[in-house]
């Protein structure tokens, strides 16, 4: 009997060993894959890294290959054991890039600490703190004193790819406050807006817009003013749609008024979209504004076959001037003869002009311009279909 109890004890002892064993093995292999995943990680760093210093934003000569070196140990040592200060400012980019945005954070302040003029750490400081929520720190260091025009432009440049308005709007405010008269400050306002526009940010790009109008008026200066306004037009129009139509006219006005505009299609687009305002009446008392507006919108802009293609839809759907349908479409595939909508436009007209091989024709035309377009294409299946 003791001896099948020593057995069974034994029996025990070795699977207790044996499941430590495990442990301790499944421990290991987690450590391994974690330095994998680390070394991984720094492999890619190393390109990001490699850009910061190409750049000359690091501050020190210490070459890539250096930098290379040092990448493990600076990962793994706290902050009081840096081997030199310029090593802080690679430790806060190494642990930005790595997602450890609060290391980082107290990584670029320990640099800033040691080097106070370097204006590039003071960057990277406000897009932590705002990625961590420290409001305070980002307004401390957006309003210091020492940026140069230049430097403050660069970094918003560096927010361009995704411009989050909480990170660009106090910076668009800092360089106009330092420059309001140079016509690129008013550009960089532009710009932004239509980062917001482009990912139908709305709400965002109407605040960029109107502060601007607002910055205009404070200093009493008048920059693309009217691409401003025509813009926030614009928005409010096909974006947000929470304005009246008189309202809008208005707003419109505004933009006429200025007379500045950053560039000609904002001029004509303007007494475009006017024009379509106009329209959305449905009113007939409103159809001779409403085509003054298109025929300035093509004084500036005689070329633009978009709008050239929207008034022959006027033409077409609304007045049913079939032979002004005709010649603004075919004015519009002259300036583009890869425009599907403008062939569609035409074989429609043909179509109410009971010329169906003209409009077969063309329906064909518009689908050997844009393979997927509907509309065409059930149109030229219906007429092949149903054939008179």
């Amino acid at each position: 009997m003791k001896n099948k109890k020593k057995l069974f004890n034994s029996w025990i002892s070795l699977f207790c060993w044996t499941f430590v064993f495990c442990l301790a093995s499944l421990s290991y292999f987690h450590q391994i894959r974690s330095i994998d995943f680390v070394f991984n990680k720094l492999s890619t760093t190393k390109q990001f890294i490699k850009v910061v210093v190409d750049q000359d934003t690091f501050p020190m000569n210490n070459s890539s290959q250096n930098i290379s070196d040092k990448k493990v140990s600076i990962l793994t040592k706290g902050a009081k054991e840096l081997d030199s200060y310029e090593d802080y400012f690679l430790a806060g980019h190494i642990k930005y890039f790595l997602g450890d945005y609060r290391d980082a954070l107290l990584n670029y302040q320990k640099f800033l600490q040691l080097n106070p003029s370097h204006s590039v750490t003071r960057f990277y400081i406000y897009k932590v703190a705002l990625l961590l929520g420290e409001e305070k720190i980002a307004k401390e260091i957006i309003n210091w004193d020492g940026y140069q025009y230049h430097e403050l432009v660069s970094f918003l440049g560096l927010l361009n790819s995704d411009n989050p308005i909480y990170e660009s709007l106090p910076i668009l405010k800092k360089i106009t406050n330092l420059n309001p008269n140079n016509s690129d400050t008013w550009i960089l306002w532009l710009n932004s807006g239509w980062v917001h526009e482009k990912k139908n940010q709305y709400l965002e790009a109407q605040q960029i817009y109107s502060e601007a109008l607002y910055y205009q008026q404070n200093y009493n200066v008048n920059y693309f003013e009217g691409s401003l306004w025509f813009r926030l037009g614009r928005i409010y129009q096909f974006g947000l749609k929470n304005k009246t139509q008189n309202e809008l006219i208005e707003i419109y006005n505004n933009s006429e008024k200025s007379g500045v505009f950053l560039n000609k299609s904002d001029e004509s687009n303007l007494h475009w979209y006017k024009g379509e305002v106009f329209r959305s009446f449905h009113d007939k008392q409103y159809e001779e504004a409403m085509l003054i507006e298109y025929d300035q919108a093509l004084i500036i802009q005689p070329d633009n076959y978009s709008i050239l293609c929207a008034l022959g839809n006027i033409y077409l759907y609304d007045l049913q001037n079939y032979s002004l349908a005709l010649d603004n479409f075919e004015k519009a595939i002259n300036v583009n003869q890869e425009n599907a909508l403008a062939y569609y436009g035409l074989g429609e007209t043909y179509l109410f002009l009971d010329n169906q091989s003209m409009a077969i024709k063309n329906y064909q035309l518009a689908i050997s311009k844009d393979k997927n377009f509907s509309d065409a294409i059930k149109k030229l299946e219906n007429l092949q279909s149903n054939p008179d």
